[in-house]
């Protein structure tokens, strides 16, 4: 009489059906979204690239930094990368323009793991944050950010090699465009005055050409009212930001299916798409087991061999 549901267990056990079983792409937590509390407190960094073909000049990658609060982003082309060049940059970039922030995040590379980006983060009291080996999601703004740029470029672009003449462009184009988390431009967040654009000068609105005809006096005291309200600004920003980061969350939670384990538990880890595959399209989809040795926060976990 149980001859279906013995038959069922023991499909269910076989390991060759395990490691071969699809692929599950349901996320198996609910989205924990990363915040920052004030302008230039929490930076996203990332490096795009190798990119072929290069620039004429030689580079192959981009590396830009997004603060979380504003979106305003800086980036820069670079020909190798190396963690000196990150440094100079954090230095050029952030601290001498921003200051100190309290927190970054980035991956894994090594230009973001190593003894430089270290002893920069303890002499500074900055916290490092890395996101999880193969999963680009845990650093959402600065892939979120990437994905804009590379938009822009690719539509400006003239030859291919001219990325890098280029980026200055991208740059403006995205500190200028209203942000849909926040209702605001980048620019308007850091500076509390709308920018200038070229439309303006070409065909001038009649805001822009009252402002140009105001005395010094009078343009100084307005300019004055703009950074009273700035604060305001910065603070409607916020409670947008959050009221965004709910309805994504929301959003997210339907496609959830949560799967969780306990210390000792016996199981399966998904083999990530860049890690070459002899067996080609026979290749399995799983590998292990492994036991869980820990149980971290947002249903991560910490694996061992089985045999230890």
């Amino acid at each position: 009489p149980t001859m279906q549901r013995d038959c069922h267990q023991f499909i269910k056990k076989c390991i060759k059906c395990q490691l071969h079983a699809p692929s599950i792409h349901a996320p198996a937590a609910y989205l924990h979204s990363v915040s920052s509390p004030w302008p230039f407190s929490m930076w996203a960094f990332d490096v795009v690239g190798p990119i072929n073909p290069p620039a004429s000049n030689g580079h192959r990658y981009f590396h830009a930094a997004t603060d979380y609060f504003t979106k305003w982003v800086k980036a820069i082309t670079l020909k190798p990368v190396e963690g000196q060049y990150v440094v100079s940059f954090i230095h050029k970039n952030l601290l001498y323009r921003f200051g100190i922030p309290h927190d970054i995040v980035s991956d894994n590379g090594t230009h973001f793991k190593n003894e430089k980006m270290r002893n920069l983060c303890h002499k500074h009291k900055i916290q490092h944050h890395f996101s999880a080996p193969y999963y680009p999601q845990g650093n959402g703004q600065a892939e979120a950010t990437n994905k804009i740029l590379i938009r822009v470029l690719e539509r400006t672009i003239e030859t291919g090699r001219d990325w890098h003449e280029k980026m200055q462009n991208a740059l403006w184009a995205y500190r200028t465009t209203i942000q849909t988390p926040t209702n605001a431009t980048p620019a308007e967040l850091v500076y509390g005055t709308k920018i200038v654009l070229s439309l303006h000068v070409q065909k001038p609105a009649m805001k822009f050409a009252a402002l140009i005809e105001l005395p010094i006096s009078k343009y100084q005291k307005k300019r004055l009212a703009q950074l009273d309200l700035l604060d305001e600004k910065r603070l409607q920003a916020a409670e947008h930001a959050e009221v965004y980061r709910k309805r994504v969350a929301r959003h997210y939670a339907k496609s959830v299916i949560e799967r969780k384990f306990q210390v000792n538990d016996l199981v399966l880890r998904s083999i990530v798409p860049l890690r070459s595959r002899p067996k080609g399209k026979w290749a399995p989809n799983w590998e292990g087991p492994y036991v869980v040795k820990e149980v971290l926060p947002h249903n991560s976990y910490r694996l061992i061999d089985a045999d230890g």
